[in-house]
């Protein structure tokens, strides 16, 4: 048993430059991913995704691309309603009502999916979405995380908490939820203390 004092074997490794052992098989092109397994009979899949960061769908019709050669199926919200899976939002647990897989009545962000093809390839899966028309009525969109938050903001999502709730009860705003973090007296130690800083931190992700 090592003694308080010796370093665990994890410590020793902080700060040091690894070799990765994978790298070599993976530069080499033997590597294998998702995209590299091939299954007997196997099936593709591709998404239809707005390109409106928010609207309201007024049409779908998707015949076009059901009757293309090699299409297996093509599935819209309608064909999963209240059939997927029960979620759980990690945070909020069972009272947050998670977002079917495919947008239904409306999308709210640029990708958001709207219709799912599967067919023998995955060419033709993406053939038959360019196939599949969709009406849209643009809503003003929400995209910047400052006005998102004000009191006349558009709230996205509108149903959020709803699970086992009847009538469903609409989210006030577009704040999921608000955490504050306080040890002590904090607004003794803010009036009293000789200054005072405030900072809005924004934190963007890298493209």
């Amino acid at each position: 048993m090592p003694s308080a004092s010796s370093p665990s074997t994890a410590a020793r490794f902080v700060g040091q430059s690894i070799t990765r052992k994978e790298d070599k098989r993976l530069v080499t092109g033997h590597g294998q991913y998702v995209d590299d397994v091939v299954m007997p009979g196997m099936l593709h899949g591709a998404f239809l995704r707005s390109d409106l960061a928010r609207a309201t769908i007024t049409r779908i019709d998707t015949s076009a691309a059901e009757a293309m050669p090699g299409v297996v199926a093509v599935f819209t919200a309608e064909h999963h309603h209240d059939q997927y899976g029960e979620a759980w939002h990690g945070m909020l647990g069972e009272a947050m009502v998670v977002p079917p897989p495919l947008a239904g009545g409306d999308v709210r962000y640029v990708g958001d999916p709207v219709a799912f093809v599967v067919a023998e390839s995955r060419y033709l899966a993406e053939d038959a979405c360019e196939l599949i028309e969709v009406d849209y009525e643009p809503l003003p969109p929400v995209v910047d995380l400052a006005k998102a938050i004000e009191p006349d903001a558009p709230v996205l999502h509108s149903n959020v908490f709803t699970k086992g709730v009847e009538p469903a009860p609409r989210t006030p705003s577009n704040i999921c939820s608000r955490t504050l973090i306080a040890r002590g007296d904090t607004e003794a130690a803010i009036r009293e203390a000789a200054a005072v800083g405030e900072a809005h931190v924004r934190v963007d992700t890298a493209h």
